[in-house]
């Protein structure tokens, strides 16, 4: 089914979808919420785009439009992924200590955003220089898509540009001055970043500042030497991002339909999230997921680190099942198609019962990293920008694993680089960094 035949569907009932739509947000919210801590949270996000994606599973069930088993499937998969999220206890924040244990790593950390910043303002302008501006390519996927050693640039923005947002905040937040960083890079550091969010066109991007942001209070909210002040600044903040994103979304959406009416402009907003269900609505009606490629499961799990360290060739992996579903559906390649979402990597790749202990693992996976590893990150922990980085990227795993397997990959391969010109740069200089107890400095 396209997304033309879908929505010309959904037009038949609108009523009853959203319904059905009301029902399964409030239902994904409802079993999740001691483990959502605010609407800033990136399982927040993880759960509204599951609930929008179930909404079509449920409605073509409701209009016999897909198999029970298929349903049934679906169901049992989504019901061990959100248990394998609820059986680690929920964090308190108490994990993280009400005093700064590692004061000491102060003087590093603002190294390290010396080097991340450096890497990521290099290697963006070796991009822009190589490909032009991303935003004027049809999709990230093509930006990147032609090699030539691009890929590396792709990891290292990833990971330099979280670890600029998180330890720039780090800064301010804890008023560290460095003797010789004037202040003026600081500010060209912030705008770099805002503008390369910008030009790359990508709508997720300033996302990531608020889940960067929402991780930062979250570890450091019972820290004393953190500003008050500043964490209040930086929960406005949160709330501004979140603000803009719905409006650029909606201005987007009238933009598109070329008109001011409220009803158009109603129907193409429901056009686009009904979407998110692209993976279901192309895989099970006309049983097309039955004839996709489950060869080599482990590869298409973790090929992108293999590849990475070269253990395998790129030409070995398996090709994307959003790929194949695209083809499967259009007759033609694109490079494009539908995130492969848990439950249907878990079918095609696992079987019906190997898809549930698949899904159950992802589940557990995300639980463990957000509940249990987040206890041991005191404030001013040494890894503690990484670990919000993989934290952030971890529940993608329920739309794409191969998403945060990449920014494993990327982690694996950049973060031991700048860490290690950090301690070099540390050995090189004679403490460079001292604290202002007394300034109050806040991000432009």
């Amino acid at each position: 089914m396209t997304y033309l035949e879908f929505l010309q569907e959904l037009s038949q009932h609108p009523v009853v979808y959203l319904v059905l739509l009301v029902v399964t947000v409030w239902a994904y919210l409802f079993l999740l919420r001691k483990r959502i801590y605010s609407i800033s949270d990136p399982l927040f996000f993880a759960a509204l785009y599951s609930a929008l994606a179930a909404t079509a599973v449920w409605y073509m069930c409701w209009r016999n439009l897909i198999e029970t088993t298929y349903v049934l499937q679906f169901a049992a998969t989504e019901v061990a992924f959100i248990f394998g999220i609820l059986v680690f206890p929920c964090f308190n924040g108490q994990g993280s200590a009400s005093t700064s244990v590692y004061r000491n790593n102060k003087p590093f950390f603002s190294l390290l955003y010396i080097v991340s910043s450096g890497m990521f303002v290099i290697a963006q302008i070796a991009v822009y220089s190589i490909r032009g501006i991303p935003i004027f390519y049809a999709s990230r996927l093509q930006y990147y898509a032609e090699g030539g050693g691009l890929g590396i640039f792709d990891r290292i923005l990833s990971v330099s540009s979280f670890f600029c947002w998180y330890l720039i905040i780090y800064r301010f937040a804890y008023r560290i001055k460095i003797k010789f960083w004037p202040r003026l890079l600081d500010h060209a550091v912030l705008w770099a970043l805002v503008f390369s969010a910008v030009l790359s066109g990508s709508k997720s991007t300033f996302l990531t500042v608020v889940f960067v942001i929402f991780y930062f209070r979250l570890l450091h909210r019972q820290d004393p030497d953190c500003a008050i002040e500043f964490r209040d600044e930086l929960a406005k903040w949160q709330k501004r991002i979140i603000i803009a994103a719905c409006f650029a979304f909606v201005s987007v959406m009238a933009f598109e339909v070329h008109s001011s009416s409220y009803t158009l402009l109603v129907i193409e907003t429901s056009q686009r999230l009904s979407a998110f269900g692209d993976t279901f609505f192309m895989a099970f009606p006309t049983h097309l997921v039955e004839s996709l490629s489950g060869k080599h499961p482990l590869l298409a799990i973790f090929g992108g680190v293999l590849v990475m360290f070269r253990l395998v060739s790129p030409a070995d992996l398996p090709e994307n099942v959003g790929f194949q579903l695209y083809r499967g559906v259009y007759g033609f390649d694109a490079f494009v198609g539908p995130n492969p979402r848990h439950n249907l990597m878990g079918l095609v790749y696992f079987g019906i019962v190997g898809s549930i202990f698949y899904s159950l693992t992802l589940g557990l996976l995300v639980g463990f990293l957000r509940n249990v590893v987040i206890r041991w990150m005191k404030p001013g922990n040494t890894i503690e920008p990484l670990f919000a980085f993989l934290a952030v990227s971890c529940v993608s795993v329920s739309t794409d694993i191969a998403i945060f397997m990449k920014d494993v990959s990327s982690a694996l391969m950049v973060v031991p680089v700048m860490y290690l010109l950090a301690f070099i740069l540390d050995l090189a200089l004679a403490q460079p960094v001292a604290l202002r107890p007394n300034a109050a400095t806040f991000l432009p």
